[in-house]
């Protein structure tokens, strides 16, 4: 599960482009919203997202109105850093041809918005299989990431829980880096080791590279290959190339599911 191909496709097709979902109260999932139904088997897809506003969001994509999850809150962070899009989020997960797909999303304030697009896309042939569910692999309170480390300058910071245990076989993550409640910060480049193991057990499992500015974190993606079993203990540290940064940061990680 480790080998993880280029997404090289014979065939793509774009639904929902601008499409508006709102969210509920605050901390509360809104109202599935249609995105589009798909016209041939998906071996996966690209969502893309903009917002309007500042928050941090929850976002969960599920087959039909309250169907089966396709993506279970995969988290952003546009705090400080509304009108931004992301990196193009690669979620290889199979999609059945005319599936109706839906997307819902919980934010930190009440009826906040993201602009939706999904591209799906189908492999040349031969090609495996997408994997079944993109999966949360976070722990949350209420929108945000139960998680937050301070930092110390260029001095790497404790070791600090992402995930205690996760749900499932990952064969693969994505991580991004959030603000944590600081909108006054002091930018720097980021240096963030994601680790795996039990409490005094720890061992690197890849070394990753963010950018913080004076106002918020950059809304960066980064992702990891790997073959993690389920109940892995996932956890993360920092070191800043500022030697003055001493601000909150938490991580967000999801990864895709067997």
């Amino acid at each position: 599960m480790s080998n993880w191909p280029l997404a090289a496709a014979s065939r793509f097709e774009t639904i929902g482009a601008g499409t508006t979902v709102t969210s509920g109260g605050a901390n509360a999932y809104g109202t599935p919203v249609s995105i589009g139904t798909t016209s041939f088997a998906w071996s996966g897809f690209f969502l893309d997202l903009t917002a309007p506003a500042n928050g941090s969001y929850r976002i969960t994509i599920t087959l039909g109105s309250g169907g089966p999850t396709l993506v279970e809150d995969l988290f952003l962070d546009f705090a400080g850093n509304s009108g931004a899009g992301v990196p193009e989020i690669w979620c290889p997960v199979h999609v059945p041809s005319g599936a109706a797909l839906y997307a819902k999303i919980q934010c930190s304030a009440a009826s906040s918005t993201l602009h939706f697009s999904i591209t799906g896309y189908r492999q040349d042939f031969p090609a495996e299989a997408g994997f079944s569910r993109v999966l949360s692999c976070t722990d949350f309170t209420n929108t945000v990431p139960a998680n937050s480390v301070t930092e110390t300058g260029n001095t790497v910071t404790g070791l600090t829980v992402i995930r205690s245990s996760l749900p499932a076989r990952m064969a693969g993550l994505w991580v991004t880096p959030c603000r944590a409640g600081d909108s006054s910060r002091t930018a720097s480049d980021l240096t963030v080791d994601v680790c795996i193991g039990g409490a005094g057990a720890e061992q690197v499992l890849a070394t990753r590279f963010f950018r913080q500015t004076s106002t918020f974190v950059l809304p960066q993606i980064a992702r990891i290959p790997c073959d993690l079993p389920s109940g892995t203990r996932l956890s993360f540290r920092v070191a800043c190339g500022n030697g003055s940064a001493a601000d909150s940061l938490s991580m967000a990680a999801w990864g895709a599911a067997a």
